[in-house]
């Protein structure tokens, strides 16, 4: 029998009488025998809708099981007493029981859990969607998949530890799983482990070596700790995928004023940043940081020409943004940063 049939009969069904339906469905049994465990199972749907003999349900449901021998009958038997004890009786334990004797039979069952799981997520019902993670992954083929969604879970509720802990289970099934280790480089991030972020950092580019945005908190990870070589790796690898990535460009400037205060290598980054400021839409922010920068170093080596001619720019930029244009240039804010400034291509 097809879905929409039996849902035709169904609605057949709840057209009759409350206090008719028991009646008619024995004199149907009667009839067709052979339809017994259908009529039983489309039965236990009309009490269900209904809301009649609730706590009665699991003795047709166990009937169905026990005696049918339509396997796919005795699956849905299982399937949706299991779920009777889980949302009914909220009887976890009992309900994961019956769901993995569905299950046993099809896959499809386990289909019908993540549906269920992408329901829940939709409607913001994080509780739910976490129970019936937690009975996905009771089988060791879902396991992973289970609690990559308990981690995101505990993120949308920032509980950031026990997000880690699922994280870690599925990364223990799901070896280098892209996104799992994403969601934990940000949740040790979230209660400040940031060494332990690094660990999963560098094991996610391992995996996803192109990532940009990863590869340049890796360089900012390393250039905040003044280990120059290592920032440097990191800032060029990000630069080969995207060479003109502005914010790459400043944060080298900066590695080589605050490391190696190596100003004339500086100022060969900055220019070519200052290339990309006249032929692309940057950040104002951008524009600041760079002309500040360049008269810091350009005034290092005593070049007041070229310090003046970056200042007259720093000046006019600083009042477009609002702020004092005779501020101290001679101290540049010299830390490393991935702001998401406005940066886009002219057309």
């Amino acid at each position: 029998m097809s879905e929409n049939s039996m849902h035709e009969e169904i609605d057949t069904l709840l057209a009759i009488p409350k206090e008719a339906l028991a009646a008619h469905i024995e004199m149907a049994i009667a009839q067709e025998p052979s339809r017994k465990y259908l009529l039983l199972m489309q039965y236990s749907q009309c009490l269900l809708r209904h809301q009649m003999n609730i706590d009665g349900l699991p003795t047709i449901y166990a009937q169905v099981a026990e005696e049918c021998d339509d396997e796919k009958l005795v699956g849905l038997a299982y399937w949706i007493w299991g779920v009777h004890l889980i949302e009914v009786k909220s009887d976890l334990d009992g309900g994961i029981e019956k769901i993995d004797k569905a299950r046993s039979i099809s896959d499809v069952f386990n289909q019908s859990i993540i549906s269920i799981i992408s329901k829940n997520l939709k409607d913001k019902d994080y509780q739910t969607a976490a129970l019936w993670s937690y009975c996905l992954a009771k089988d060791p083929k879902y396991t992973a998949a289970a609690h990559q969604i308990l981690g995101k879970i505990f993120m949308l509720l920032k509980e950031y530890e026990s997000a880690i802990g699922a994280l870690e289970e599925s990364l223990d099934a799901d070896e280098n799983n892209p996104d799992t280790l994403l969601m934990l480089i940000e949740a040790y991030l979230q209660i400040n482990e940031e060494e332990a972020s690094m660990e999963y950092q560098l094991q996610y580019l391992q995996v996803v070596p192109d990532d940009v945005e990863v590869l340049i908190n890796t360089a900012i990870h390393y250039h905040k700790k003044e280990d120059f070589y290592r920032a440097m790796a990191y800032y060029t690898r990000a630069l080969k995928i995207e060479p003109n990535n502005t914010y790459v460009y400043l944060n080298i400037a900066k590695l080589y004023v605050t490391i190696e205060e190596d100003y004339k290598t500086a100022i060969e980054y900055l220019n070519k940043l200052v290339e990309l400021i006249e032929t692309k839409k940057v950040g104002i922010k951008t524009q600041i940081n760079t002309y500040g920068l360049l008269c810091y170093c350009h005034q290092q080596l005593t070049q007041f020409e070229e310090m003046e001619e970056y200042a007259v720019k720093f000046g006019q930029l600083s009042k477009l943004d609002n702020k004092d244009s005779t501020s101290d240039f001679n101290n540049p804010n010299t830390q490393p940063g991935n702001d998401a400034e406005e940066e886009e291509e002219e057309e």
